[in-house]
C-alpha cells in the first residue's frame, strides 16, 4: 500500500512528517472509483491539501480540504 507524508528535512534528514493519505481503489457494481490528493504550497508555506475521488482524473469531485502550515523556526508541520 503506497502512503503519502508531507515532510520537512534538512539535507538527508528529516525534521518532520505527516501521513495525508494512502492509496486506495473502492470497488463498485460500476467500476472503480479511486482516491486523490492534490495539493499546493504557498510562498506563506502554508499547504492546502485537496481530497476527491471518482472514476478517473477528469471526474474528480473534492470531498474535503485541510490546510497545514510549516513552522520556519523549528520546521515542524502544523495542521490549521
Amino acid at each position: 500500500t503506497e502512503r503519502w507524508y508531507i515532510a520537512t528535512m534538512i539535507g538527508s534528514k528529516i525534521i518532520d512528517k505527516l501521513l495525508v493519505g494512502k492509496s486506495e481503489t473502492i470497488e463498485t457494481k460500476d467500476g472503480t472509483i479511486d482516491n486523490y490528493i492534490n495539493f499546493k504550497i504557498e510562498k506563506d508555506f502554508e499547504i492546502i491539501l485537496e481530497y476527491s475521488e471518482g472514476k478517473g482524473v477528469d471526474s474528480q469531485k473534492i470531498e474535503k480540504k485541510e490546510n497545514f502550515k510549516i513552522n520556519l523556526e523549528n520546521l515542524k508541520i502544523k495542521h490549521l
